[in-house]
């Protein structure tokens, strides 16, 4: 059971659900309306984490400072949709910590 769940939208149509998998605030589930689903960890005190898909897909995340981050993503699947759940991600994480 998720804690809280996020709906994003572009024109007023759903593009993914974001639901916080955990109190700490460091694991999300990502699932897309195209089917794919993505979770992410970020372990707390760790400059490294990510995100991976049910198919193999993995984003790696390193943190250089409190609120600037580098994803390293495939080129293959650095769609829109995606870079804006972990810009959410991003911001969620400055909000909390």
């Amino acid at each position: 059971m998720p804690l809280a769940r996020f709906v994003m939208t572009r024109d007023g149509f759903p593009v993914c659900t974001i639901r916080l998998r955990s109190i700490l605030r460091n694991k999300y589930t990502l699932e897309f309306t195209n089917g794919e689903k993505w979770g992410f960890h970020a372990p707390l005190f760790s400059i490294n984490f990510g995100a991976t898909s049910e198919t193999g897909k993995s984003i790696r995340i390193r943190v250089k400072s409190h609120n600037v981050w580098f994803a390293l993503l495939d080129p293959q699947h650095d769609r829109p949709e995606l870079v804006c759940a972990l810009a959410f991600l991003h911001r969620e994480r400055l909000r909390f910590n």
